[in-house]
């Protein structure tokens, strides 16, 4: 059943406890993805309205398991999500979204302007071209294996830096092979796929 963004926006409210200035960004993300999706294929899908939606209510998923406070990396960025709906739905959380691909940074680039995301910054390069900071959350939807994507992200995590990956439903498991140093903490399922949470819990050695 076809659904609309309007149909998203109640459920939202109450699971998420969103404000009015939320749920009309939340709906401007939306209308303008549609937009930009005409001409830059951002979604790559038929039936975008409904994809859009779907993302949405996976990507919204996280907020539960995001701190009260920091900094949040989301790695891939891409169509936005998660990055630009958790930063909707976080306004005290400051945000950085890295794309290599450059068309997709503008367009993200497009999408936080056009929203009014002052919490959000677009790194349109290679996450490992960020300056050596740590993150107290790192997200990604798919972008590398765990273990390319722990590799990359060295240098951006201590401990006590939350992962949050958006990966295939079987793809990460309470039993999988973890990079030493990161401890399972749940893993959802959603949708499209299941979000996988784990906690850094020792220093980060050069060697991985």
């Amino acid at each position: 059943m076809s659904k609309n963004t309007h149909d998203l926006l109640t459920p939202l409210r109450e699971l998420y406890s969103l404000n009015n200035k939320q749920l009309t960004q939340i709906q401007q993300l939306s209308e303008f993805t549609r937009y930009v999706n005409r001409h830059h294929n951002l979604l790559s899908r038929t039936n975008v309205e409904n994809l859009w939606i779907t993302l949405a209510i996976d990507s919204m998923a996280a907020v539960p398991y995001l701190p009260n406070s920091g900094r949040v990396l989301d790695v891939g960025s891409g169509n936005g999500m998660p990055g630009l709906l958790l930063a909707i739905a976080r306004p005290d959380l400051s945000f950085t979204l890295a794309e290599a691909v450059n068309k997709k940074a503008r367009m993200l680039e497009e999408l936080r302007t056009e929203v009014g995301l002052a919490n959000v910054v677009v790194w349109p390069n290679t996450v490992q071209s960020l300056p050596s900071e740590p993150y107290t959350v790192i997200t990604a939807r798919a972008v590398a294996p765990l273990p390319t994507l722990w590799r990359w992200t060295s240098r951006l995590r201590t401990v006590g830096t939350r992962y949050l990956l958006f990966r295939g439903s079987n793809e990460l498991q309470e039993n999988a092979t973890l990079p030493t140093g990161l401890d399972y903490v749940v893993c959802q399922k959603l949708h499209q796929v299941s979000l996988w949470v784990a906690d850094v819990k020792q220093p980060s050695q050069s060697a991985e």
